[in-house]
């Protein structure tokens, strides 16, 4: 039913609408969630914003840059190399960072997501 319907699709919507939709309910869903939390506290002048949260904050937003510049890079061969780049995003939090923080501080952060 969907393959009969693509060339309709196609004259009603272009990948520039696909793409202002997904990039609303992608902006609408990360408010509320601790990383967004994170950031604001990052942004304001509070006393109750930790350095290590601060750490883990930047860290996150240079791992978002970098999977958004990946994802949207002209070259296809660039793109085709997201899921790798994701992979090591969770390498890094699974391998990397235990070595760099202690336990109490993954603790931390993990409550904080949950």
């Amino acid at each position: 039913m969907y393959l009969l319907l693509t060339p309709y699709l196609k004259a009603v919507f272009s990948f520039s609408v696909a793409h202002a939709f997904f990039a609303l309910i992608s902006s609408l869903a990360i408010v509320g969630t601790p990383f967004w939390s994170r950031l604001l506290l990052l942004l304001s002048d509070s006393p109750k914003r930790r350095r290590l949260d601060s750490l883990f904050t930047l860290v996150e937003l240079v791992q978002m840059v970098v999977l958004i510049v990946v994802s949207v890079f002209p070259n296809h061969w660039v793109r085709l190399s997201y899921p790798c780049i994701l992979l090591g995003v969770m390498v890094f939090r699974e391998l990397i960072l235990p070595k760099l923080l202690n336990q109490e501080a993954l603790d931390a952060l993990d409550a904080q997501r949950n």
